[in-house]
């Protein structure tokens, strides 16, 4: 009777045994698939990090073409205005203005916008970095009849392009005119000192006048007595 309560506990040692044994290999399995899978994702994060630094090191690298209606820094004049605030050269820019210009500016500018409209759809070759071009418009009281005039136009700008890295994104905006009826027309920057610098060159002009005529009377032969 020992013999067989022996061999019957063995082999209850012997399944429990087992029983651990396939409940830690179990657990081993799957913590080998947990780490197969984070190791997976980790390489994923790696690979969607990099390619994100190098887009954005790619888009650091790329123009940044704008346009914009603003006054001119003597506050009379609108201009329209089309640079490059990026660190690398633009080429293929085209700016797309709706309305056009030419619908929207005083009557006596309609011929200059037309050919200003014709420049911006015939597009730049290339624009620099920093470079900027720009256009007058028109004295900007005419373009607001009046604190309680009509409401000016909205203009909607399209700027495409390419760069060192391709073509570059579409970028379309509002201009809202309307913003600009209250602005200060008083001049900023170097325009402050333009009724000086023409003062000071009148003055220097009809100095040097004045030097010409002495100098020809000097040269003048006198009348001997």
């Amino acid at each position: 009777m020992l013999p067989v309560a022996i061999s019957i506990f063995s082999a209850g040692i012997a399944l429990v045994a087992l029983m651990v044994s396939y409940r830690l290999g179990s657990r081993s399995a799957r913590a080998s698939e947990r780490s197969a899978e984070a190791a997976e994702a980790s390489r994923a994060i790696s690979q969607r990090q990099l390619e994100n630094s190098v887009r954005a090191q790619e888009a650091a690298l790329q123009p940044y073409v704008w346009a914009d209606v603003r006054p001119r820094d003597d506050g009379q004049i609108l201009t329209l205005v089309v640079g490059n605030s990026g660190p690398t050269v633009a080429t293929a820019v085209r700016v797309i203005i709706d309305p056009p210009l030419e619908q929207i500016v005083p009557e006596r500018m309609k011929q200059r916008a037309r050919r200003v409209d014709e420049r911006l759809a015939a597009g730049f070759g290339s624009i620099a970095p920093h470079r900027t071009f720009s256009w007058g418009l028109g004295v900007a009281h005419e373009f607001f009849q009046g604190s309680d005039g009509p409401p000016v136009p909205e203009l909607t700008i399209t700027v495409v392009g390419e760069g060192p890295s391709g073509p570059l994104e579409a970028v379309e905006y509002t201009v809202a005119l309307e913003d600009l009826r209250q602005q200060s027309a008083r001049a900023v920057g170097v325009a402050l000192l333009e009724p000086v610098l023409k003062k000071i060159a009148g003055s220097v002009e009809r100095h040097a006048r004045a030097a010409e005529a002495q100098s020809r009377r000097d040269a003048e032969p006198t009348e001997l007595e």
